[in-house]
């Protein structure tokens, strides 16, 4: 069995699908590369670039068993333990909170950061 490759959700953030980069995408703390998926998404590109590089988990919920076991082939690896914000089981951990980075905004480091900085 091969060994599970794992990524940061930095490393992750950097394949958004823009500028001729690779299309990946977090659900449930498991990374798939979509990249040759995007042109036959049928809800169009458009709907994927919005998650590249980010956790779309909460965006994959409502879509159908069929749609799950096509993306289970774009699996490429997981993300590293310490960044997990779920189960062996698939439930979220207790204390994990979704943040404004995962949706794409700004989460409260770079606020606090930028305050700093600023």
């Amino acid at each position: 069995m091969a060994e599970v490759i794992r990524y940061t959700r930095a490393e992750i953030s950097k394949q958004d699908g823009k500028d001729n980069r690779k299309l990946w995408i977090i659900v449930k703390d498991i990374v798939y590369d979509v990249t040759t998926y995007l042109h036959e998404h049928p809800d169009g590109e458009a709907s994927i670039l919005e998650v590249g590089g980010k956790d779309a988990t909460k965006d994959f919920a409502d879509h159908s068993s069929d749609a799950k076991k096509i993306l289970a082939k774009y699996k490429i690896g997981e993300i590293v333990e310490e960044e997990k914000y779920y189960d062996a089981n698939g439930k979220k951990k207790k204390g994990v909170v979704s943040t404004d980075a995962e949706q794409g905004g700004r989460g409260c480091m770079s606020i606090i950061t930028c305050g700093l900085l600023g």
